[in-house]
């Protein structure tokens, strides 16, 4: 039933905070706000305080400093490590009850938070974005896929990012299926049936600060994440299959494997009896995103580019592997993941990372053109061949990769 009106009998809110003080760390404090309405007229949300208390302190901050309001920069909204860092949020103290009148949004829980530049990119829309707002709620005990995600601010330049993998024109290709039933809602539009008398639209539970989850992944488990994705969009998720699959990504743009076919004929031969398939990247981007989650949950054994689109392996079932390519970096003169904070953190998944040395970047088709000015941002720390192919000269080092991964696989199975 879809409240019209505030019959729930509740009349103040309440709310909780966990995380690093405001005030000493700011924006890295995720709280929950239960009983809070938003203001139409103002686009702000508002917390009741019974008037009685009204002399009464909120909170004490770490100093022991009493607070009858919520300081502006009480919660942050955005990511700490883009730009603008502190995105700061507060609702705004009202001394009266909520209104008989008001209406209560038919979502029981909604996620106010920011998206950012970085939203253009398949691994950063679902780990820097999706990931943090999924374990927010985790976090609070509060997941449910009817929570309605609300747009705050944007870092960075381009606000129309969001509408590539998070928010697209096509709803089966949007990332935010995987945990929400509900599409993304800009504030003007939480508006709930009935508010108009009031002007409010109130929330029963609003969860504000993602920041430190971006920041500490390890406080996190992956494997509700890619649970719940896999409720949420209906696919059949058998675990690891009877007869091993490995699948390649076959990547186009940047950081592509060029000889990938031979790597997959090499495998053909010393894997008779094990399934090889290669996966074109351009046909998987066009797939909606149920699509890709069932090639994934039919593949024991992953091997692919880094880079955003790499990042699809974190729905392959517990126990398979991920091959992921290195890159060199050659400001510092070695082979490097650029995945590795994002996969160190996914408990259920054995990541393999594939070094990757200069030789490997001998013959490709793009340079020189891939390799960045020195004045490029961020090549003083990932060096001139951060965007660029390879062809892989150690088959037999993929061959003998490819090997621990499949007796790993055996060995859960013991009919194979």
């Amino acid at each position: 039933m879809v409240p019209t009106a505030n019959s729930t009998g509740v009349s103040y809110s309440i709310f909780f905070c966990t995380g690093t003080s405001w005030s000493t760390d700011p924006g890295h404090q995720l709280c929950r706000f239960d009983n809070v309405c938003l203001d139409h007229s103002t686009q702000r949300f508002q917390y009741f305080v019974d008037p009685t208390f009204a002399g009464m302190p909120l909170f004490y901050d770490h100093s022991g400093a009493a607070h009858f309001s919520f300081p502006e920069n009480f919660v942050s909204t955005g990511h700490v490590t883009i730009k603008p860092y502190i995105l700061p949020w507060a609702p705004t103290v009202v001394h009266r009850a909520i209104p008989n009148d008001a209406a209560y949004a038919r979502q029981p829980v909604a996620v106010y938070a920011s998206t950012n530049d970085y939203a253009f990119n398949y691994g950063h829309a679902l780990f820097d974005f999706l990931y943090a707002v999924f374990n927010q709620l985790q976090t609070l005990q509060l997941y449910t896929p009817a929570f309605q995600l609300l747009l705050a601010q944007h870092q960075g330049t381009n606000a129309d990012v969001i509408n590539i993998f998070i928010n697209p024109e096509n709803p089966e290709r949007s990332l935010l299926r995987l945990i929400s039933h509900n599409p993304v809602l800009p504030l003007h539009m939480f508006v709930a049936p009935g508010s108009g008398s009031s002007g409010l639209t109130c929330i029963k539970t609003l969860v504000v600060g993602a920041a430190h989850m971006h920041l500490v992944l390890s406080r996190a488990r992956a494997l509700p994440f890619r649970a719940a994705a896999m409720v949420n969009l209906g696919v059949n998720d058998p675990g690891l299959a009877r007869r091993p699959r490995i699948t390649l990504l076959d990547k186009h743009g940047r950081r592509r494997i060029e000889n990938l076919r031979q790597i997959a004929a090499a495998l053909a031969a010393e894997f008779p009896l094990v399934q090889i398939v290669v996966q074109d990247g351009r046909s998987m981007e066009r797939m909606s995103i149920r699509q890709q989650l069932e090639i994934m949950a039919s593949t024991t054994i992953l091997i692919t580019p880094c880079g955003g689109l790499g990042t699809v392996s974190v729905f392959l079932p517990p126990g398979g592997t991920a091959i992921v390519m290195n890159y060199f970096n050659t400001a510092k003169n070695t082979s490097t993941q650029m995945e590795e904070p994002y996969y160190a953190n996914v408990e259920y998944i054995d990541f393999q990372y594939f070094p990757v040395l200069p030789e490997d970047y001998e013959g490709t088709s793009d340079r020189p053109g891939c390799e960045g000015p020195k004045d490029a941002e961020h090549y003083a720390s990932q060096g001139s061949l951060i965007n660029c192919n390879v062809r892989i000269k150690d088959l037999w080092r993929m061959r003998m990769m490819v090997n621990a991964a499949v007796m790993r696989w055996a060995a859960r199975d013991e009919n194979w």
